[in-house]
């Protein structure tokens, strides 16, 4: 059975190997309970710079039997984990004509289109085509 432990929050200097005690220890139960430990997302919660912590949302394997004893835990949020398949778009027939572009929109794939944003008319300046606010 997997479950999934979200909120789960360590000091950023605790290595990724003692994730499994520390979360057995919250969760007041023997690490050989559970089987395999996956990570879903680990994020950092930088809002106290004093307190850095990552927060790590995982799932563990465990028995029917030994399910029970994991649903409390020290702020930690536990739910029954159901993984969503995945599956592979189909290729196409055709060769492409060009090599395609994909720009993600995270900070990376921003930068990345900055230069091209340096070139484009500015919307709000008249002179260039853009909008025009007031008289003309």
């Amino acid at each position: 059975m997997l479950l999934r432990i979200t909120d789960l929050r360590t000091p950023v200097e605790m290595p990724e190997s003692e994730l499994a005690p520390e979360l057995a220890r919250r969760l007041s139960v023997r690490p050989e309970e559970f089987s395999s430990i996956r990570i879903l997302r680990r994020s950092l919660d930088a809002r106290n710079r004093y307190r850095l912590e990552y927060v790590y949302s995982l799932t563990i394997t465990v028995t029917e039997e030994s399910a029970d004893r994991f649903w409390h835990g020290n702020g930690i949020q536990i739910d029954t984990w159901n993984s969503p398949t995945f599956e592979d778009a189909e290729p196409g027939q055709e060769p492409l004509p060009e090599r395609p572009v994909i720009v993600g929109s995270g900070p990376a794939g921003l930068l990345r289109l900055a230069p091209s944003f340096a070139d484009a008319p500015d919307p709000n300046d008249a002179r260039e085509g853009g909008l025009r606010y007031g008289r003309d």
